[in-house]
């Protein structure tokens, strides 16, 4: 009796640790929470160059060249070697002799090509292929060797090699158009199992993959809209990871043990843009610059965000090549009402600014700017409307916006954002044309010494002060957090959910 009741407690004490012990030692499934769905799975088919999309697009596809986590610099994913050549106007990329599909086929330089035609093809409407206009031809050399030539040099060729997602021809031939993009396969360490629209978007790691070894089994997307909840799944252990948190969530999510907050260094620029284009009145240069001086932008980013931030004078994010740490504006509403009498401003006309829902505590940020303009004699209007309808006025330049939101979480060199935004007849440009700058945007574009490089980003800096085109407010800095049992670090420099794989479980 004696010994079967100690085979009891032995059979009981195994059981318990294999399915209570066991099950915390191997965690099979990691949840990720998204405010809102993606909006392809096929990054040919990607109207998002960012988001929810990208990070799913990213765990399921690879490129030549990925952010490394900790410097946030470009290294070699795909490729085994990126070379410049012909003084930056090609690359010549060897691919990993070991890179595969998911289905096991080998990954070829004629699916590098393949993959570039689909990004430039116009059936498939998609934001990533802006990055890639620039280039005239991808030449194959041999299975694992190709060069892709530029109509240019651009400084920022590293922002298209990394973008390039490589999927296989030979599974579009196959399968054809339809259930290439509805089913993508890529050679990522994740691959790509369902999507429920509106629900989650499911993944499971790659058996033996030849770069990443990922711990758990299963990565699920979780569609949740509502913040609350999104924290609330967090803290009972529903979600393991969740990001862009609010200043306010992450002192309160502090307090709990069982969750860990922490902090990146991202592309951030929040600011004013001026409809100069569609309204002679903003052509006025003191009122512009009374803009400039009127706003404390430290005491915003102290009391709305909790110190979460900071100050910005320039159009540029402290993240981008160029930045200058030093450069500052005062705060200096007597200078502001200086200026302010020098313009032909009334102060009865009040200036309306249209600003977009998903602009970070938007309504206090805006108030508070409304009342610094006040103070200087500056009447300011609000109008807040729906994300894509905004996106919408800006991309027509529609005249009912007169000044607007400017949110950016860009990249680390500034050409696309210049020659977007502030360029002559830039995508998103609402501002008057200055033919200096605009020409110093295209040298700096195809300047590959960084000391001179340096001086003309300095050039439009100067520029943009005595002739704004915009009202720098602040920089936010990136809060995200994870549950207790896992642990990841974001990767530098980008607003992007890169590396995935990287998720450890802690003990």
């Amino acid at each position: 009796m004696m010994k079967r009741g100690m085979l009891v407690f032995l059979l009981t004490a195994v059981y318990c640790f294999l399915t209570l012990g066991g099950a915390a030692a191997a965690k099979d499934t990691v949840t990720i929470t998204f405010e809102s769905d993606i909006m392809a799975a096929s990054p040919y088919k990607a109207k998002s160059a960012g988001g929810p999309t990208m990070a799913v697009i990213q765990a399921i596809f690879q490129a030549p060249l990925r952010y490394e986590t900790e410097t946030g610099k470009m290294i070699p994913d795909l490729a085994e070697s990126v070379e410049p050549m012909n003084n930056y106007s090609s690359f010549k990329i060897t691919l990993r002799q070991d890179a595969r599909f998911h289905n096991g086929d080998p990954v070829t330089s004629a699916d590098a090509r393949f993959s570039w035609q689909q990004f430039m093809d116009k059936n498939n409407p998609n934001m990533i292929s802006t990055r890639m206009r620039a280039w005239k031809d991808i030449e194959i050399i041999d299975e694992k060797v190709f060069i892709i030539h530029y109509k240019k040099a651009q400084t920022d060729w590293a922002t298209a090699v990394r973008s390039l997602y490589i999927s296989s021809k030979k599974y579009y031939d196959q399968v054809g158009e339809k259930e290439f993009h509805a089913h993508p396969m890529g050679t990522g360490p994740f691959r790509f199992v369902r999507w429920e629209i509106g629900e989650n978007i499911v993944l499971e790691a790659v058996d033996n993959h030849p770069q990443y070894k990922p711990f758990f089994k299963k990565l699920v997307f979780k569609v949740v809209q509502d913040q609350v909840t999104r924290l609330a799944m967090l803290e009972t252990g529903q979600a393991d990871l969740v990001y862009g948190l609010a200043p306010h969530d992450a002192v309160r999510l502090k307090r709990n043990n069982k969750v860990r907050v922490k902090e990146a260094l991202i592309p951030s620029f929040y600011g004013i843009g001026l409809n100069s284009v569609a309204h002679p009145d903003l052509l006025d240069r003191p009122l512009r610059q009374a803009m400039l001086y009127a706003v404390d932008r430290q005491k915003i980013v102290d009391k709305i965000f909790l110190g979460a931030g900071y100050p910005m004078y320039t159009y540029s994010n402290v993240t981008e090549f160029g930045y200058d740490p030093d450069y500052k504006i005062p705060y200096d509403p007597e200078k502001a009402k200086e200026l302010l009498k020098q313009s032909s401003y009334k102060p009865e006309t009040p200036l309306t600014l249209t600003y977009e829902q998903r602009f970070a505590n938007g309504p206090q940020v805006f108030e508070a700017i409304q009342g610094y303009f006040k103070q200087v004699g500056i009447t300011m209007k609000m109008q807040r409307v729906e994300y894509g309808a905004y996106i919408s006025l800006l991309r027509k330049k529609d005249p009912k916006v007169i000044m607007c939101s400017t949110v950016w979480h860009g990249i680390e060199d500034p050409t696309s954002r210049l020659i977007r935004s502030v360029k002559t007849n830039g995508m998103f440009t609402l501002y008057h044309g200055r033919q200096d700058m605009d020409e110093l945007i295209v040298r700096q574009s195809q300047t590959f010494d960084e000391a001179k490089r340096r001086e003309m980003i300095a050039q439009i800096r100067q520029i943009m002060f005595e002739d704004p085109v915009c009202i720098p407010l602040f920089g936010l800095k990136f809060l995200y957090a994870t549950n207790s049992k896992i642990d990841y670090t974001w990767t530098q420099g980008t607003a992007q959910l890169y590396n995935i794989w990287e998720i450890k479980q802690v003990d």
